[in-house]
């Protein structure tokens, strides 16, 4: 439709592979390594994205991971990771990108949520 993504992953293989397949349909993507729980990383990755990619005018949060255990059974880095990336890092891409959609009065901010059923 003519958008211009710029997706992160902290995983290389899984983000070059979704690159790829943004291509091969005739998108155009860039692909960004980061970690979106370290806030550092979010604000260097959201900067240089910016010089590839063009300002982000619609930002899709949907970083998540899953522990696979019960609370009991998991232990209190996984406990403190999974809210990192599920919940805190939303702030962190947030605070990023907002500033220059504010400056432009244009822009998006959302999430998806996918749901497998098994």
């Amino acid at each position: 439709m003519g958008c211009v993504v710029g997706a992160w992953d902290i995983n290389e293989e899984a983000l070059q592979s979704v690159i790829q397949q943004i291509k091969n349909a005739g998108g155009k993507a860039f692909g960004f390594k980061c970690d979106v729980s370290d806030r550092e990383q979010v604000y260097f990755t959201a900067k240089e994205s910016a010089k590839v990619a063009g300002d982000v005018t619609m930002l899709i949060n949907n970083a998540g991971i899953v522990g696979g255990k019960n609370l009991l059974e998991t232990d209190d880095e996984m406990v403190k990771k999974t809210f990192e990336v599920n919940a805190i890092s939303h702030f962190w891409t947030t605070k990023a990108f907002l500033p220059k959609m504010m400056e432009k009065n244009h822009g998006h901010i959302g999430k998806i949520n996918f749901s497998k059923k098994i």
